[in-house]
């Protein structure tokens, strides 16, 4: 039998990509997650590399999130729904639990999300605009 180690965050990269990751999320959450967050790197370049892994990631993320951003531009009937302050509150609330879940500094979090959220709202009223 031969054994293959595999990065806890590649395993969750294939599972995604064979859509089973959200099938067993919430066992492989509590196990993969916690296996990447206990990796330890043996050099500085690991480190980087890991690091620039996942930026791809966010910035791929981030691009996927945009284009939902502008489709729901499409299904808004006013600049007060494309602001929707009471959702972008539900987000913020939302992601401080996400981040305390998997050991993110919960104000980071929360202040990159107003950041991306109130860029990704200029985004979608410049669309709802063109549509008007």
């Amino acid at each position: 039998m031969v054994l293959l180690k595999i990065h806890p965050m590649v395993m969750v990269e294939w599972l995604q990509r064979l859509g089973l990751y959200q099938l067993i999320s919430r066992y492989a959450n509590s196990n993969l997650m916690k296996g990447a967050l206990s990796m330890k790197c043996n050099s500085l370049e690991e480190v980087r590399a890991n690091i620039d892994r996942i930026d791809t990631e966010i910035i791929k993320l981030i691009a996927e999130r945009g284009t939902f951003v502008v489709q729901a531009s499409n299904f808004k009937r006013n600049e007060d729904g494309v602001k929707a302050p009471n959702r972008v509150e539900a987000v913020i609330t939302k992601v401080r639990g996400k981040a305390q879940e998997y050991g993110a500094n919960a104000d980071m979090v929360e202040a990159l999300y107003r950041e991306m959220i109130s860029r990704f709202i200029n985004m979608e009223m410049e669309e709802f605009k063109k549509n008007q």
